[in-house]
């Protein structure tokens, strides 16, 4: 039954080292498998989740969340790629979200 299976996400990336790079640059984050042959990074994160990252040209389609990361101080979490000096998007909804 699918309600025992775990999910994995599975999130597109234009140019797959560039990905790497935000991955591990802005987020912390270095690949658990790295099948760069097929243009594909798996990370799996202390708190158990999986998600892979892979190389398609369809990259950046998608008008919609495709992951999130549950996080103590989303605050924090959310000011910490600026203050390394990289640019960020406000994504919150009118009116809500990080201040």
């Amino acid at each position: 039954m699918l309600t025992s299976a775990s999910v994995t996400a599975n999130i597109p990336a234009a140019d797959i080292e560039r990905a790497r790079s935000f991955y591990a640059d802005t987020l912390g984050l270095e690949p658990a498998t790295d099948l760069g042959d097929a243009g594909m990074l798996i990370y799996r994160t202390d708190g158990g989740t999986v998600f892979s990252v892979y190389q398609t040209e369809y990259a950046g389609q998608a008008g919609h969340t495709i992951a999130q990361f549950h996080v103590d101080d989303v605050v924090s979490e959310a000011r910490r790629p600026a203050g390394q000096g990289r640019r960020t998007r406000d994504l919150r909804p009118a009116g809500r979200g990080v201040g």
